[in-house]
């Protein structure tokens, strides 16, 4: 109980920290190593929002926001990388946009460049990727 009250706050109050993965088109750079070790790529880039087209959109006159980016793995079998995508603020579609934005758009998302051939077929994970993501969250 006491994990899910301390889940609740996280979430009311905002400071709930998401980490996503997602399998992106090319080979996603290795980013720069950071003093804490860690190898990133971050996107501050502001986004406005297109109800019509219900798509975000990089705008400089829209509302900051920053994703980090960090490289998993390449799969050079279709030319896709796994990325882990840890957003830090909360705008609509903001990893989707970024992503975009860097030219590493999702697989099979086709609003967001993404090419339909991933749509149509499996994308599941390579089973040494899945024992990763169990370890690691």
């Amino acid at each position: 109980k006491m994990a899910l009250k301390k889940a609740q706050a996280e979430i009311v109050g905002r400071t709930a920290q998401k980490t996503y993965i997602a399998r992106v088109l090319g080979r996603f750079p290795e980013g720069k190593h950071n003093s804490d070790g860690s190898n990133e790529i971050v996107v501050d880039s502001p986004l406005s929002f297109d109800k019509r087209r219900y798509a975000a959109y990089i705008n400089a006159s829209g509302r900051a926001s920053s994703t980090s980016f960090r490289l998993i793995r390449y799969i050079k079998e279709d030319n896709t990388s796994l990325v882990e995508c840890s957003p830090r603020t909360g705008r609509q579609h903001q990893i989707r946009a970024h992503l975009m934005h860097i030219g590493h758009p999702i697989a099979n998302d086709i609003a967001y460049g993404g090419k339909s051939e991933f749509v149509s077929r499996s994308v599941a994970f390579p089973s040494e990727d899945v024992a990763y993501l169990r370890k690691s969250f």
